[in-house]
């Protein structure tokens, strides 16, 4: 028996309610209980019932999601480039590293010599 997408998503968030509410009672606050509790039921309920309420759920979610993700990835990424590339980028600088060898050392081009091992024959590459 295969399980619809729609009765995968009010399982998730069930267990994800239970989850909070196993927090709250560890921390002692009573008063969020009272609002994850008919949550629960209500999806409960919606998953035996009538999946086109959870199906009306799961596109909503689906659309906070990408609206989130339009967000966060910009800022992920420019996290990520601010902590990789500017570190390296600044060591480089620092350190003077030519990695790419673009500086001229008073020659007229930029052309290297190539070594002699460079096999003449272009047949049996592989």
């Amino acid at each position: 028996m295969k399980i619809s997408e729609e009765i995968k998503f009010g399982i998730t968030f069930i267990i994800l309610f239970l989850i909070l509410i196993s927090y709250f009672f560890y921390i002692k606050s009573y008063i969020p209980i009272y609002f994850l509790v008919p949550i629960i039921i209500f999806i409960s309920i919606s998953i035996f019932i009538n999946k086109l309420l959870l199906k009306y759920l799961m596109e909503k979610w689906m659309r906070f999601a990408i609206l989130i993700s339009k967000v966060m990835n910009p800022i992920i990424m420019c996290l990520i480039y601010i902590t990789t590339v500017v570190p390296i980028g600044l060591f480089m600088r620092i350190f003077r590293v030519d990695s790419l060898k673009l500086k001229k050392n008073n020659k007229k081009t930029y052309w290297q010599n190539r070594e002699n091992n460079i096999p003449n024959d272009m047949n049996d590459q592989f």
